[in-house]
């Protein structure tokens, strides 16, 4: 089983900043960023179930949402392949809906895939990461960490760290992320603490807890993204044609508004 937590806050802008305009996407409303995003992911969910078995749960977990941009995301991932849940969340900010991803995750039964509302997903990325995390952690005998990003600043921190190939990509320990990533049921229940202090206090970073848990377990991030962080900057560490990819699932999203009742 997946369970995928894709937390969305449409009434925000990007953290600490004071308008939309500071995205690499310049004037781009908080909801079309959602919904383009969420789109990419259904492609790459889509693209892995043509071809495997597995049963997916995508929860849909709204920070101040509404109903009309609820129904509309619904709109943009509806589908007959794995299944949708809404979740509203019990404390309003970044804080209160990572905390409501964790308390959803306890009913998760293996493995869990934490998502923020501002990646772009390649097509493969389902793909690589799953059949990855299964033959890394087969060879190492053990559970591991992934997380779909090369960030930038992997490269300003020089860590010890080994190459491990993938389905197709070659990944790498990182000692560091943001909040996307996937992980085990397993590794969720023995550091539940250490998860679920990413919200219950300040930290610095923000996700310092979760750092301290890839002191344990071995965290990999791929050489070349498999996400686009689409934030202030430029979001890939290499020279991937991210901005083409947005514009192709861009170019599908209007399609699909087309027809919605949804402006």
């Amino acid at each position: 089983n997946l369970d995928i937590y894709f937390r969305y806050a449409p009434n925000s802008t990007l953290w600490n900043a004071s308008s939309n305009t500071q995205r690499i996407i310049k004037n781009i409303s908080k909801e079309k960023l959602i919904s383009i995003s969420l789109l990419s992911l259904k492609n790459s969910l889509l693209y892995f179930l043509k071809k495997n078995n597995l049963n997916i749960s995508l929860h849909l977990v709204g920070d101040n949402s509404n109903s009309k941009f609820d129904r509309h995301l619904l709109e943009v991932i509806n589908n007959k392949f794995f299944k949708v849940f809404f979740h509203k969340c019990k404390i309003d900010g970044n804080r209160g809906s990572y905390l409501e991803c964790c308390d959803q995750a306890i009913n998760a039964q293996d493995l869990i895939f934490f998502v923020e509302d501002d990646y772009l997903f390649e097509l493969e990325c389902i793909e690589e990461m799953l059949i990855t995390f299964s033959r890394v952690s087969s060879l190492l005998n053990k559970d591991i960490i992934l997380c779909p990003s090369d960030y930038s600043f992997y490269y300003d921190s020089s860590y010890l760290t080994s190459l491990l190939i993938g389905k197709e990509y070659k990944w790498r320990n990182v000692g560091e992320t943001l909040l996307t990533v996937l992980f085990s049921k397993e590794i969720f229940d023995k550091y539940n603490n250490l998860f679920r202090l990413v919200g219950t206090q300040a930290n610095d970073p923000f996700e310092k807890p979760l750092h301290e848990i890839y002191k344990n377990i071995n965290c990999l991030a791929p050489i070349g993204s498999l996400s686009h962080h689409i934030s202030r900057h430029v979001p890939t560490a290499h020279n991937e044609d991210w901005l083409k990819l947005w514009d192709n699932v861009s170019n599908d999203y209007n399609k699909l508004t087309l027809t919605s009742n949804y402006s």
